[in-house]
């Protein structure tokens, strides 16, 4: 919890200050949880950011999510300082009483609410339906930011992605091809993985783009579409998958005959070592990937 009322029921956010300064408050001051009076205790640590947490866990406390992490208060903190600065209306975990619900941030922006959710674990399927559908029914946008995965960030440019099941939740498909934002705390940045192409499984071909938080814009920006040459990369790739799949299914499949893949090969008279390179790819897929190139 990253703010609470104090004695004066005036608004306390402790990572504004410094330690000493707020050692000084925490003998001085009581604290009070925003949503349920309660009071509250502020915890000042070497390694993670000032916050607040209930003396005892209650379902209050569930609904804050206590016992986050230190990338993830670092990331709500960037955020919410990175919207003042460019002047835009912002509430720090606000409790939304109809909803019962409470996003890490809820933006108004010309009369529209959106509720940013940065998500640095693991989020059932269910609970994220359940509280998307929530804001959506109260007229909130629900945009969720996901932590950029370890090692994701560090190579720009198109290539195969493995994305898993969580991420692609949170797919935004407001363009030919969907695409997905993330955000890296650690770096102050955004990740964009963009017209994203499905090959199998969790293997996608995308372009991977990063963005400073200071370059960055709200409403978020939209990636433009791919050249010509870069969809010249997208084919390349997608038809070395193609082999790769053929040869790693050849070798490695355990049903041997009664492989689906290679029982349909064989009554086809078709060479695993010379597909045509159009094999498998669909054709709703290839349609987006063209009109993303502008051909």
């Amino acid at each position: 919890m990253l703010i609470a009322y104090n004695n004066q029921q005036q608004l306390f956010l402790p990572y504004q200050y410094t330690r000493k300064a707020l050692q000084r408050y925490r003998r001085q001051m009581k604290f009070y949880c925003p949503q349920c009076l309660e009071q509250v205790q502020l915890k000042i640590g070497n390694y993670n950011i000032p916050h607040f947490a209930h003396f005892t866990k209650n379902q209050c406390s569930q609904l804050f999510a206590e016992g986050e992490s230190k990338i993830h208060l670092q990331g709500k903190v960037q955020l919410y300082e990175w919207l003042q600065k460019h002047g835009h209306q912002v509430k720090l975990e606000p409790y939304l009483k109809e909803l019962s619900q409470r996003p890490d941030l809820l933006v108004t922006l010309d009369k529209e609410q959106f509720a940013v959710e940065f998500q640095c674990s693991t989020i059932s399927h269910e609970k994220w339906h359940q509280r998307t559908m929530g804001y959506e029914r109260n007229d909130i946008q629900a945009i969720w930011l996901f932590q950029t995965p370890q090692g994701k960030e560090a190579v720009n440019g198109i290539r195969k992605i493995r994305i898993s099941p969580l991420l692609q939740k949170a797919f935004i498909t407001t363009t030919d091809l969907p695409y997905l934002l993330t955000y890296n705390p650690v770096t102050a940045q955004f990740v964009y993985w963009t017209n994203l192409l499905h090959v199998h499984g969790y293997t996608f071909i995308g372009k991977v783009q990063k963005i400073s938080v200071d370059q960055q814009h709200f409403p978020f920006y939209r990636p433009q579409r791919i050249t010509q040459e870069e969809f010249q990369r997208y084919w390349q790739l997608y038809k070395q998958t193609c082999r790769q799949f053929a040869h790693n299914r050849l070798l490695h499949s355990k049903k041997g005959a009664q492989d689906p893949f290679l029982r349909n090969c064989y009554e086809l008279n078709l060479s695993l070592t010379a597909l045509p390179p159009y094999i498998g790819i669909k054709k709703e897929q290839l349609s987006l990937c063209l009109r993303a190139s502008g051909k």
